[in-house]
């Protein structure tokens, strides 16, 4: 490893010391500019409405703030339930070997550990789709997943493995309360059918029953 000399390190320390001080002082110039616009625009605006009509403006700016902050909270929710998904992810795919990932070699599906890694990624799956279905996930976030999606249901190897615990988790009987068969995997077997599209597949849209 090179290491600079004592006076070298000096130098750059200098160096960004000064850049550090120049960036934190046009921070406060842009800072300082932006207040004295602010406060002019404010300024015109109270000459020409009158003081009759400020607390409506007030008002309105309230509210445009409000509505800011709400929709700031969504999307730092939204992201927060979006990584939650990534990081089951990567805790299953870990436990799956690197040659399956790249479609060299067969899992070993008779070793109960990766069979249930299998089984929770296609579960992942499932409930990416139909969180997708009821437009809980943002548009830039599903094209990312579906890309990964169709990429590994695109390996043999990871489709073979979906045919084989679909087929086995499907109870195939007649539940009264649920008025028919139940079945696992259904909006990832329909999925599986457009992976071989170039567009991003959009699972149907849910149904929205409002309560009475």
């Amino acid at each position: 490893m090179n290491v600079l000399p004592r006076s070298c390190r000096d130098s750059v320390e200098l160096i960004e010391a000064i850049c550090a001080s120049t960036a934190a002082f046009a921070r406060s110039c842009l800072t300082l500019a932006g207040g004295l616009l602010l406060g002019r625009v404010w300024q015109n605006s109270c000459m020409s409405l009158g003081w009759s009509e400020i607390p409506s403006v007030v008002t309105g700016i309230g509210v445009l703030l409000a509505a800011f902050q709400v929709r700031q909270a969504k999307r730092s929710l939204r992201d927060g339930f979006e990584r939650t998904f990534v990081d089951r992810y990567e805790r299953i795919i870990a436990v799956i070997d690197l040659g399956t990932i790249l479609g060299h070699s067969k899992p070993d599906l008779e070793n109960p550990v990766v069979r249930r890694a299998f089984f929770d990624y296609f579960e992942l799956c499932e409930e990416q789709l139909y969180f997708r279905s009821y437009g809980r996930v943002a548009t830039a976030t599903w094209t990312d997943w579906w890309y990964g999606i169709r990429l590994h249901l695109s390996n043999p190897e990871f489709l073979n493995a979906f045919t084989d615990l679909r087929d086995e988790a499907n109870t195939n009987h007649d539940d009264p309360s649920c008025g028919g068969p139940l079945t696992r995997f259904e909006r990832l077997s329909l999925a599986v059918e457009h992976r071989g599209e170039r567009h991003t597949y959009e699972p149907p849209r849910a149904k929205i029953h409002k309560r009475v």
